[in-house]
């Protein structure tokens, strides 16, 4: 019995290993496949950005929704949304909710500073990665 014990503890700590160096696989990939070379993708946020970052993170967004791949799995991956849907369709699924996604009590100012951090997100890079840089990994 003893055995058994000290057997599904190692298994834990194995699988606790894993997940830990799957994430900084996660980290460094993404780090590594973003486009480093051009200058203007590296922008500071502006301060309706910062206030959207703030919002972000009080609402606990990150809970449902990943930017990069990294955060909730329960709703989509938010990283390029203003792209793909534009800031008014973003901002009426905010307001009013869709599908599983509750409608989110927040001001036209809170929205407007939401869309300005999404909108930042979004102009960083492209996610999933589409395709590996020429010379991949600084070959």
């Amino acid at each position: 019995m003893r055995h058994i014990v000290i057997g599904l503890k190692l298994l834990t700590l194995i699988r606790i290993l894993i997940l830990a160096v799957a994430n900084v696989a996660i980290g460094a990939s993404v780090y590594f496949l973003s486009d480093h070379s051009d200058p203007q993708r590296r922008v500071a946020m502006d301060e309706a950005a910062l206030a959207g970052q703030q919002i972000w993170r009080q609402r606990g967004c990150a809970s449902c929704h990943s930017l990069f791949g990294l955060g909730g799995l329960a709703g989509p991956d938010l990283t390029n949304v203003i792209t793909r849907r534009g800031p008014d369709y973003t901002g009426n699924v905010v307001m009013f909710g869709l599908g599983i996604m509750s409608a989110q009590d927040m001001s036209e100012e809170e929205l407007s500073a939401l869309m300005a951090y999404l909108g930042h997100v979004d102009a960083q890079g492209v996610y999933p990665v589409r395709s590996f840089p020429d010379g991949g990994f600084g070959q």
